[in-house]
């Protein structure tokens, strides 16, 4: 009993007075999201203090609509090849659509709304072992994104790396490597996610389109592949007042410490964001760097808190806010302004948008269920709740072509 005794003494004094964040879930059935897992390339920041309260007598900018897009990815069938190894075929369905503000109500735009389904396969492996094997009669993905403009329906060819423009190599599924089915699968979300983030983008565009003087703000960072823009003839110096809402922070700054100790009402100090890192093949392989043309503005801060027991340095409610330099007016990455002595004249509208999104606090999301609680937007998660009902439910996916 003494061994006990010690035991529950220890935990008190390691924890204190602290509450568990949210209802414990054990290990072997929980999702751990990355956070702060790649260190970032550093930049001068533009202030001083990492830690700056906003002017609440400033007009906090409203956001006239959110922006996302959800994905289901389901297994339709197992080809069984001739060395002994069932590869997957994966079909899935993404959408992306937009919410919209009207006299404080939300209101869904189904004419801001597209959906695609996508046959997504390792071809070019199979087809090597199995010359009988068919090639897919409709469109497949290609570089300038027809698939994604003109139809409904195309199919993704995942034996190499690079949506659109295949980079084969040694990570390529052909031969024996046809064995990982594990990376297969991982490779499939992933390039399904790529196609998505790219119709989100094909959305962003008609809302612009459409009403280019609206503020709205996008759930994840802005524009993530450069290299798609002008493919789906995407203008991004006429994306003015967009703002980029990250909730997961995977890039972990110098100052990493002072952002943990952030307050709910405080933000960090704004650094320029040249380049971003996004995964090639799933969540922990390989990391691909894009490199912006123009300079984003980034900065951190806490959207939310727990109601108890919590005290920093904590990353719970840590969001981040991603801008490009066209938001301030800006043209040119080396404009004298985007430097620390001139930075202040920029204060106002990046205090302005800071307080915009705080304003999205009420009415708070669903009860917590993970860690994302404390950073998710309600008209982001009542769009994700309507985009999600336009999907093909997993069963309906896996059984398509088998209905009488």
């Amino acid at each position: 009993m003494k061994e006990e005794k010690r035991f529950i003494e220890y935990l008190k004094k390691i924890r204190g007075n602290r509450f568990p964040a949210f209802d414990p879930v054990p290990e072997e059935i929980q999702w751990i999201p990355s956070i702060a897992d790649i260190p970032s390339e550093e930049s001068e920041y533009l202030e001083e203090q990492p830690a700056i309260i906003p002017d609440s007598s400033i007009e906090p900018i409203y956001f006239y609509a959110f922006l996302d897009g959800v994905q289901r990815t389901q297994i339709y069938d197992r080809i069984v090849l001739s060395m002994g190894v069932r590869v997957p075929i994966h079909i899935a369905h993404i959408a992306a659509g937009i919410i919209i503000r009207v006299d404080k109500h939300l209101r869904f735009d189904p004419q801001l709304c597209e959906d695609r389904l996508l046959l997504v396969l390792p071809y070019e492996g199979i087809k090597e072992i199995d010359n009988t094997f068919p090639e897919p009669p409709f469109k497949g993905e290609d570089e300038e994104a027809e698939c994604l403009k003109k139809f409904k329906v195309f199919w993704c060819d995942i034996t190499h790396p690079g949506a659109g423009t295949p980079h084969p190599g040694e990570s390529s599924f052909m031969g024996e490597r046809l064995f990982n089915i594990s990376k297969i699968r991982m490779r499939a979300q992933t390039r399904v996610a790529v196609w998505r983030q790219r119709l989100e983008l094909l959305v962003l565009k008609k809302f612009i389109e459409k009403h280019s003087d609206k503020w709205i703000l996008v759930d994840g960072p802005l524009f993530y592949d450069y290299r798609w823009l002008k493919s789906l003839e995407f203008d991004a110096s006429k994306a003015k007042n967009v703002v980029g809402y990250i909730k997961t922070i995977r890039e972990r700054p110098k100052d990493w410490g002072d952002i943990l100790r952030l307050g709910e009402s405080q933000r960090s100090r704004v650094r320029p964001w040249d380049r971003a890192k996004c995964p090639k093949m799933g969540r922990s392989d390989e990391e691909g760097e894009v490199l912006f043309p123009k300079r984003h503005l980034k900065w951190y801060i806490r959207e939310r808190i727990p109601p108890r027991g919590w005290s920093p340095p904590d990353h719970l409610g840590l969001a981040a806010i991603d801008v490009a330099i066209t938001t301030l007016g800006l043209t040119s990455s080396d404009d004298p302004s985007l430097s620390r002595d001139n930075f202040d004249r920029h204060k106002t509208i990046i205090d302005s948008i800071t307080l915009g999104v705080w304003r999205e606090r009420y009415p708070g999301p669903s009860f917590p269920k993970d860690f994302s609680y404390y950073t998710r937007l309600y008209p982001v998660e009542k769009l994700e709740q309507i985009l999600h009902s336009r999907l093909l439910p997993p069963r309906m996916l896996a059984t398509l072509g088998m209905q009488k």
